[in-house]
């Protein structure tokens, strides 16, 4: 069996978001205190000669909002295209489930599951036309109501220039590739020269945070290709443009023309003992899971008009706990760069959190990617589940399951050669993960997503 191309790896993006979190005891479930804020959102997109990047340009025809591609390029910064401003404004993502990226399901507004131990699948509400996605600081919905859920997503597009290929996320090396990592927080410590240092530890969210890709490939409408064509960025090598999606208040009429995939990080990474109630077929079950341990999650989809469990092995891509770069001395490398980079800082006065924003955000401006080293993905989710009792894979069965650059089932879209397809992205809190549960704490953390193309099947 011929392995990836990894020479086709394609894209590559950094999201960082601060999330302000309180604990519900005994589910997982987290529920929100006020309106936290999500803040320092950069995204970066990279790719090679054979796939391509473009941003996602959107203009308003005679009433219609026509999306096509910007140029296509090795890499860019979303951050200087003024379509993606509004991740710059968004509020704090709370959980949700989704198990098809279409129907998302979050508690009802009595929602009271500390105390109410009946609560049911039937308890929750369902959001089908994007009304929780890429709330805003000033939405109602995120200001007055910090229990329902909320997520993100965003637009991009990809061209295979050179061959049809199977586009998956992947990683490179231990050096390059997709992860999630929580930020270290800035603590006090008087023995260092700065009189500060960075504490790890401080990823509780990077556990059950999810990224999901669905896609369409539906050609555009004339008028958007006709829009197309007109803009700066056409190329002429391009004859059709694939992937149209729901306007935020707008349903979707035939789901079967979506394609959902997960990529689920740190799935063996839980911050001591994860213990928690999670919903089953049963009703509640209480789950035990260790560090080292990988539980199987079945998000909540949507099946015959009610809110169903699902097995979402075959779409699912799982990667194990991702991590900080260590120094010869066991010392974070990204500690070293903290103490140098804040030695000539002025810090009289100055909070942790605002030492954390000027260290993260105006000094060293999300420069994380050289200092994480990336994990290994499961050759093969079914193989992965079959390796536990089917709640719990655990570490001594972890150890026998195949590592690879890329899980082989898992492909987001077959790219045709010369016809750039839109891809949204989602970014969430997964409700039904067991990490999702513990005390409140302010937290920050990084997304990176590396996309490779190949013929592998």
């Amino acid at each position: 069996m011929k392995k990836p191309n990894q020479k086709l790896i394609a894209s590559g993006f950094l999201v960082l978001a601060t999330i302000s979190l309180i604990v519900t005891v005994s589910y997982a479930w987290i529920t929100l205190s006020g309106s936290p804020a999500l803040t320092g959102v950069e995204i970066n997109i990279g790719g090679t000669n054979t796939i391509q990047i473009a941003p996602n340009m959107t203009e308003v025809v005679d009433g219609e909002t026509l999306h096509y591609p910007g140029r296509f390029q090795d890499s860019f910064d979303i951050g200087d295209y003024k379509s993606y401003g509004y991740l710059n404004t968004l509020a704090g993502m709370t959980p949700v489930s989704t198990a098809d990226g279409i129907h998302w399901f979050m508690p009802s507004d009595d929602a009271e599951m500390e105390v109410k131990g009946t609560y049911s699948l039937n308890d929750y509400l369902m959001d089908n036309t994007l009304t929780h996605a890429n709330l805003s600081t000033t939405s109602t919905l995120a200001v007055l109501d910090g229990k329902k859920g909320s997520y993100v997503y965003l637009d991009f597009w990809v061209v295979s220039p050179m061959r049809d290929c199977n586009l998956r996320v992947s990683i490179g090396s231990q050096n390059e590739g997709s992860y999630v990592v929580g930020l270290p927080k800035v603590v006090k410590d008087t023995s260092t020269l700065t009189g500060y240092r960075l504490e790890e530890g401080n990823d509780e969210v990077a556990a059950c945070t999810r990224v999901g890709f669905l896609v369409n490939t539906d050609e555009v409408t004339t008028n958007t290709f006709k829009q197309y064509k007109e803009s700066k960025a056409y190329n002429s090598d391009y004859k059709a443009l694939r992937g149209t999606y729901q306007e935020p208040g707008q349903t979707i009429a035939d789901i079967s023309k979506y394609k959902f995939t997960i990529y689920e990080p740190n799935g063996d990474q839980h911050n001591d003992v994860g213990v928690s109630y999670i919903h089953s077929d049963d009703g509640l079950t209480y789950t035990i899971c260790n560090d080292g341990d990988y539980a199987i999650t079945r998000p909540i989809g949507y099946e015959n008009g009610k809110a169903v469990l699902k097995n979402i092995s075959n779409i699912l891509t799982v990667q194990r706990k991702n991590s900080w770069k260590q120094a010869n001395s066991g010392e974070m490398l990204l500690g070293q760069i903290f103490q140098s980079s804040m030695l000539k800082q002025d810090l009289t006065d100055k909070t942790e959190e605002e030492i954390m924003q000027k260290f993260y955000y105006d000094t060293w401006q999300h420069n994380y990617s050289d200092y994480v080293m990336r994990a290994a993905f499961c050759d093969s989710t079914r193989e992965l589940y079959y390796a536990g009792d089917g709640n719990v894979v655990t570490q001594e069965n972890m150890a026998q399951v195949k590592g690879a650059n890329t899980t082989r089932n898992a492909i987001i879209v077959n790219l045709e050669r010369n016809v750039p397809q839109r891809i949204r992205m989602y970014v969430w809190l997964e409700g039904q993960d067991v990490d999702c549960v513990r005390e409140a704490a302010l937290e920050n953390f990084a997304i990176g997503i590396e996309l490779a193309g190949s013929t592998w099947e």
